[in-house]
């Protein structure tokens, strides 16, 4: 299987644990010791105002409070993550470190493109290869406008329009010829 790093997944209907049912996943990085990835579209009741008054830092006139954190994955649900996305080199994401971005929030400084996250979502080696296999993933290509032109609790769709495939006609079942 290729490497499926910088690629979204989307939740087959047919997946109901509660943090992966209609979730787009943004695969980070994979190889073969496994995967990281962050949920994209599961928008927490927290702010980042709501964090830089938990470490005391003093609330910047930016808006803080419009910026809700999104739900990474069931891993290090605790520790926060930044991903900022839009141009850069490569045209893909890069994960930065939440301590300086914390500083320049706290500085009045507003970060576009930029998505924080509480956890992550991981992957053992081949246990998403075994997931993909057992049809419970679909992959569509990543493109930043899923983060900066679609709202999170519409991702999901939006996916599946982007890659051509009506969610209601989709089947958990796999067949073999």
């Amino acid at each position: 299987m290729s490497n499926l790093a910088h690629k979204l997944l989307v939740a087959m209907p047919h997946i109901k644990d509660e943090l992966f049912e209609k979730s787009v996943i943004y695969v980070y990085e994979h190889d073969d010791q496994g995967a990281m990835a962050f949920v994209i579209n599961k928008l927490l009741p927290i702010s980042m105002g709501d964090i830089l008054r938990q470490l005391n830092m003093e609330l910047p006139s930016f808006k803080a409070n419009e910026l809700f954190l999104l739900q990474g994955g069931p891993v290090s649900k605790e520790q926060l993550y930044v991903v900022q996305f839009g141009p850069t080199s490569n045209g893909q994401l890069m994960l930065a470190q939440p301590q300086d971005l914390l500083h320049t929030f706290a500085k009045g400084e507003q970060l576009e493109n930029t998505l924080p996250f509480l956890g992550y979502a991981g992957w053992s080696a081949g246990q998403l290869e075994k997931e993909l296999i057992n049809n419970d993933w679909l992959i569509c290509p990543f493109s930043s406008d899923v983060f900066s032109n679609v709202q999170a609790n519409e991702r999901w769709e939006y996916c599946f329009r982007k890659i051509g495939v009506n969610p209601l006609y989709l089947s958990a079942d796999i067949g073999h010829a």
